[in-house]
């Protein structure tokens, strides 16, 4: 009688599909384990990064401009509060995180305007000084209109006299600085070089942001360094005024643009003498050698511009060939490596700084 049993090639076959089985299975399991544990680690990282946001609005943190790098510890989040006390284990290693060398990284996002946070085991914490921030220190703030300086007015410090010490040298170039804006701290600066131009017919403004988009007057190193979303106050002025009212007017009115103009207030108050709109005769750092035109106009839609006598005068401007001094603000996260503002020794942007 015939004895039914498996051949050596069925028990290797059959060996073979329970060990792919397996395998399938293993990895099955494996991938339904390690998702479990990268969910757990998703939430923890969430829970921890809830912490450190808490942390943020309940705490006084030193970032007044919005520029620095701060590295929250998990221990400091314990030690405030924010966390439970004891170890902390990573979901997906099993090991326990190091208290003092796990952070939270807090920097704020300028064109979100809001705080981002990502959780990571490297961080250094990066204090950001604006160059606005380190002039102002620098300079001994004048009081009485009687030299050259910075001086402080309600919202801005501006510089006025014949030669401030204002120069900033940018991609190899001069600029004097006009002004720092006490809300945002940002510089606007002027550069003085002959551009003789009509008036386009899309106008001033509209024809000096087509060029620094598209055009190659500004390469892409400077760019990096300009604010590309500033306010600029271009409300109608109808006759000269002190420097505070025509400011005040030119603010009922303004548009948000990367290149502006000089107004017709910044050239007065950069003069020494607060009354020069009187014998409208404004000197300072700003009168050159030419006519140039500035950013207001009147409601008949004059341009003003102002000559190479110190005047200044508003017309209709259609084939009047006077020069464009273009003014721009720099990024907030300026610094200043070295210089003292001269013309011999001007502030030097830190090529360090991230744009």
């Amino acid at each position: 009688m015939k004895k039914n049993g498996f051949t050596l090639i069925e028990l290797i076959t059959v060996i073979v599909v329970i060990g792919i089985i397996a395998m399938i299975s293993f990895q099955a399991v494996t991938s339904k384990i390690n998702k479990s544990k990268e969910r757990a680690y998703n939430v923890q990282v969430s829970n921890i990064k809830d912490a450190a946001k808490k942390y943020m609005l309940e705490n006084e943190v030193d970032d007044p401009y919005h520029l620095n790098t701060m590295c929250i510890s998990l221990s400091t989040l314990q030690k405030k509060g924010y966390l439970e006390n004891g170890e902390i284990k990573n979901p997906k290693t099993n090991k326990n995180y190091d208290l003092n060398k796990n952070y939270v990284i807090v920097k704020y996002n300028l064109e979100k305007n809001q705080y981002e946070y990502s959780f990571t085991d490297i961080c250094v914490n990066d204090e950001i000084i604006p160059a606005s921030k380190k002039i102002i220190e620098q300079n001994d703030i004048k009081i009485t209109n009687n030299s050259a300086g910075l001086y402080e007015t309600t919202d801005s410090y501006v510089y006025r006299g014949p030669n401030p010490n204002n120069y900033i040298e940018i991609n190899n170039e001069l600029w004097r600085i006009v002004s720092i804006d006490k809300e945002t701290m940002m510089m606007k600066i002027i550069n003085l070089k002959d551009n003789l131009m009509q008036v386009p017919e899309n106008g001033f403004i509209e024809e000096l942001n087509e060029d620094f988009k598209n055009g190659t007057t500004y390469n892409k190193s400077f760019k990096e360094k300009i604010n590309t979303n500033s306010k600029w106050n271009q409300g109608i002025v109808n006759s000269l005024e002190s420097s505070l009212t025509l400011k005040s007017i030119e603010k009922q009115s303004n548009s948000y643009n990367t290149i502006g103009l000089l107004t017709v207030g910044e050239y007065i108050d950069a003069s020494l003498d607060k009354d020069c709109y009187n014998t409208n005769n404004c000197s300072s750092y700003l009168s050159t050698k030419t006519n140039y035109w500035l950013l207001n106009k009147t409601s008949d839609n004059k341009s003003w511009y102002r000559t190479s006598e110190n005047k200044i005068f508003s017309s209709v401007a259609n084939s009047q060939l006077y020069n464009i001094y273009p003014c721009l603000f720099l990024k907030l996260n300026t610094q200043i490596d070295s210089g003292a503002g001269t013309k011999e020794n001007p502030y030097i942007l830190n090529k360090k700084t991230k744009f």
